[in-house]
């Protein structure tokens, strides 16, 4: 490089870059020039506009002045005049449009193709059915074919005259029977005016199609229409999609079968299923307790639920790990409602780890208040609850919903506020413990820490505790842990009748298959467990897929 000039690398939206040697003193209006007589996207689009880092270059602006570092580079973005951008029909009008030959060799191609078509029906054999084509196409087709002719002898006077004049050569439509028509390119279009006028005669002749005779090689074959995506190679996963029902012995096997017939099933473990295992109310419930019990559908009990009941009444902590749905929510309800009715001082405390849930308990406790005809008031609180409210709440409610990060950041700040639940609490409910792990565990099992301390050094309280937790290995020792407690009594004896159980321990493969062709944009990859559950909704096992 001569000493003044300076290297310019200037980069096309393409990806196409050169590098231009040009002197200090020289002007952008001479690096447009050097760049439409040297690179080809100048070459294929004169107009066009230089930016160097987001702003546009002034083409009196010299060379010299620019502020280029290493590595970067000069983006040549192409525009069109708007002198260019005239519609056809303003060119046609000031007369600049003239007849290109091209619109000759549509014309003759548009006449060859009706020839043919003619030819082809010319060839129908004589059936009742011959009238009915004949009589269509005779109708409407020749206005609609007139309306074809007009669109094809206007693509000369579009701007995209060529390739719409390659697109009506590459364009190839064969009859087939009945309705079906192979469309040989279909990935670009003719101009189609008006098609409303078209649709309308083939609207109100719709039925001659029906009543047309099947002819040709694929009426003879009986081959239905061949549909693109029909044509993929389908795999183990996409091919099933059977939608009959199926029993769980049966969908195992359909799955050996299917999705794992590589081996990905490493075990099957099978647990047979349970009777539910009943027991009568206690007798030291109350019987207006009885009778809401009975007003939402509830004459006995489970047996775990009744000995839940029984122990927390006594004072005992307790943690209940059965199964899910199995009733849980009684083995706390109950005896709180039992103890708030009986005193009328008596305060609880439920701690949720999510608001959904708080919102769902909150639920179920106004229906068994309304059964119980009893004015206690179960309120929520938590970061939702309005500040008006806030004051009230505190003043008069006896069930207090929560969850730990209120129960560090409001309540336990400002226990003061808090005194008349805090040293009146008899119960304190955890439900989902098996949630409390790792760091948010551990910031839990400190924030009940603190609330045990304040209860019972400040106010005299000791509350029991009554745990409720998914089935684990070891739910006793976890929420006696998360406490910090020295007993507790575990029920796991699940009373909950239960049906026959299949565990699959699955081994996906080391990838994950893409479903159909890559080149489909529209097929995504999915996952094993995503298969597994959508087979399982097909056959009925499943009314929806749980995702975490």
């Amino acid at each position: 490089m001569a000493e003044g000039e300076r290297e310019l690398h200037v980069r096309a939206l393409d990806g196409r870059s050169t590098v231009v040697a040009l002197a200090a003193a020289a002007s952008v209006r001479d690096l447009k020039a050097a760049l439409r007589s040297s690179f080809p996207p100048a070459q294929v689009s004169p107009s066009f506009h230089l930016f160097l880092k987001g702003t546009k270059l002034r083409v009196e602006a010299e060379i010299g002045t620019l502020a280029v570092g290493e590595g970067e580079f000069i983006v040549l973005v192409p525009f069109a005049r708007k002198s260019q951008q005239c519609s056809p029909v303003a060119m046609a009008e000031q007369g600049q449009i003239t007849e290109s030959p091209r619109s000759s060799q549509v014309s003759t191609g548009a006449n060859s193709a009706r020839r043919g078509i003619t030819d082809n029906l010319s060839s129908i054999p004589s059936s009742p059915h011959a009238e009915t084509a004949s009589r269509y196409f005779s109708s409407g087709a020749n206005s609609a074919w007139q309306e074809i002719m007009d669109d094809l002898s206007s693509i000369s006077s579009s701007p995209q005259d060529d390739s719409a004049s390659k697109n009506f050569c590459a364009q190839s439509t064969i009859p087939c029977s009945g309705n079906s028509v192979e469309d040989v390119s279909t990935d670009q279009r003719l101009p189609t005016g008006n098609s409303n006028k078209r649709r309308k005669p083939c609207k109100e002749n719709g039925n001659a199609f029906n009543e047309m005779p099947t002819s040709g090689a694929n009426s003879a074959a009986g081959q239905p229409s061949i549909d693109k995506k029909s044509s993929i190679a389908r795999s183990a996963a996409t091919s099933c999609h059977g939608t009959c029902h199926l029993g769980p012995a049966e969908m195992v096997d359909h799955l050996k079968q299917g999705l794992g017939k590589e081996g990905q099933i490493v075990h099957i473990e099978e647990i047979p299923c349970r009777a539910a295992s009943f027991a009568e109310l206690p007798n030291h419930l109350s019987e207006a307790t009885r009778e809401a019990l009975k007003s939402i559908g509830v004459s006995r009990l489970y047996s775990h639920q009744s000995r839940a009941i029984h122990s927390s009444i006594a004072g005992r902590h307790v943690a209940i790990a059965t199964s899910t749905s199995s009733g849980k929510s009684l083995c706390y309800n109950i005896p709180v409602l039992e103890s708030l009715c009986q005193n009328l001082m008596a305060c609880a405390l439920y701690i949720f780890p999510t608001k959904a849930l708080a919102q769902d308990q909150l639920r179920s406790l106004l229906e068994m208040k309304n059964a119980l005809h009893t004015d206690i008031d179960v309120n929520i609180y938590d970061g939702d609850t309005p500040r008006e409210d806030r004051t009230w709440i505190r003043d008069n409610a006896r069930l207090l919903i929560t969850n730990p990060d209120m129960l560090h950041m409001s309540i336990l700040p400002c226990h003061g506020q808090f005194q008349r639940i805090l040293s009146n609490l008899r119960y304190i409910v955890i439900d989902e413990a098996h949630s409390y792990k790792g760091a948010f565990g551990c910031h839990t099992a400190l924030i009940l820490r603190r609330l045990k301390r304040i209860c019972s050094n400040i106010y005299g309280s000791h509350p029991t505790f009554i745990f409720c937790t998914a089935t684990s290995a070891n739910p006793r020792e976890h929420v006696m842990e998360l406490a910090k407690l020295d007993n507790v009594e575990l029920i796991e004896n699940d009373g909950s009748p239960c049906g026959f159980k299949y565990f699959l321990l699955w081994n996906p493969p080391l990838h994950m298959t893409k479903e159909g062709s890559s080149k489909d944009s529209l097929l995504t990859r999915r996952s094993r467990y995503t298969q597994i559950c959508s087979l399982a909704i097909d056959a009925g096992i499943l009314r929806s897929c749980p995702i975490k």
